[in-house]
């Protein structure tokens, strides 16, 4: 058939192509015949393709450009080129943490995520929004840096996003608790050497401190011919992280005093002395314990104290709500019945 003609009416493409994904282009035309083609990119002279529609793989920023699309008639030789149309290729973020991959921090302490450096190659027109999940983020999660306090090792990741094509990153939170533990008393008698040992891991850094001095990098500890009661504090220093202790002592002096009214000598007050006390005692919920005490002294007072294991101190015992707690202010502590919120030392 002779003098047909045909139409090319436009080529179709996608809006916005996100970069590393694949972008088709397709020419629609109105004619009957066959047809051949050729897709070209404007400025380069080899055909792309020969089929109706052109793919582009994974597509970078290079595959930026105007395309078009010429179609032969085979029986008459006749070419229609379609109109050029331009291909937008939007690049990705590429992530940029700090810290990079991981970090080590210290158990209580808060510390920055920082994504900034994602927008390194970003381009104008671009816009950038950030989301971050992970534990105990204690800022909002839509920003570039971010604030974080776990108390447990995890990981962190941000997405990045630039008008719908994104990227991901991770950064991984090694969270370090040390530990130093002294026990929570010691008597001994006076003249003798106080010895104390902190078990900490290799490498960690101790500085012991006792009566107003200072000790650094010994252990164990050792204080000789000990002669007043005291409180020794013990700082553990490892990986950047710090770890506290402390041990009261309490000092057995003799019994025997020299001088009397009757010279002229004023005795001084007889510092209180543990003789005898309780070391533990297990009783059944419901049943009735009681906590005594054997000491001597001019003056004596009694405060009980129990152990809080959140501040890893002694603090006056204050009994529960509910209880029935005789002799706060006594040598004989009597719990009247014994419940488990008063399980402890």
């Amino acid at each position: 058939m002779e003098g047909h003609d045909f139409f090319i009416e436009k080529v179709v493409r996608p809006e916005i192509v996100c970069e590393g994904t694949d972008a088709v282009l397709t020419v629609e035309y109105d004619g009957t015949f066959a047809y051949r083609y050729e897709w070209y990119k404007y400025g380069v002279n080899n055909p792309l393709s020969t089929n109706d529609t052109l793919t582009l793989s994974s597509v970078t920023t290079a595959s930026r450009g105007k395309y078009y699309c010429s179609v032969i008639d085979i029986r008459t030789g006749q070419v229609k080129r379609s109109d050029t149309v331009e291909l937008k290729v939007k690049k990705r973020p590429t992530i940029v943490t700090n810290p990079k991959d991981s970090l080590l921090m210290c158990w209580g302490d808060t510390i920055a995520l920082n994504a900034t450096g994602s927008e390194a190659d970003k381009e104008s027109g671009d816009t950038y929004s950030y989301s971050w999940t992970g534990a105990s983020i204690v800022t909002p999660s839509n920003q570039a840096v971010i604030s974080v306090g776990p108390r447990n090792s995890g990981k962190y990741v941000v997405t990045v996003d630039n008008d719908g094509c994104s990227a991901t990153g991770e950064v991984w939170i090694e969270v370090y608790r040390p530990v130093v533990d002294l026990p929570d008393y010691v008597y001994i008698s006076e003249g003798n050497t106080l010895e104390l040992n902190a078990d900490v891991p290799a490498g960690s850094r101790l500085v012991w401190e006792a009566e107003g001095n200072v000790f650094e990098d010994i252990n164990p500890f050792r204080y000789p011919n000990i002669r007043n009661s005291m409180e020794v504090k013990v700082k553990m220093l490892n990986e950047g992280c710090e770890a506290e202790d402390n041990c009261k002592v309490y000092v057995k002096r003799g019994r025997g005093y020299k001088g009397g009214m009757q010279d002229g000598y004023v005795m001084g007050c007889i510092e209180p002395t543990i003789l005898l006390q309780d070391r533990s005692v297990a009783s059944c919920e419901s049943d009735t314990a009681e906590l005594n005490i054997v000491a001597e002294g001019s003056t004596l007072r009694y405060i009980w104290q129990k152990y809080n294991t959140t501040t890893k101190m002694f603090e006056d015992f204050v009994p529960p709500a509910g209880s029935s707690v005789e002799g706060l202010g006594s040598h004989n502590l009597k719990f009247t019945p014994l419940t488990l919120d008063e399980n402890g030392k």
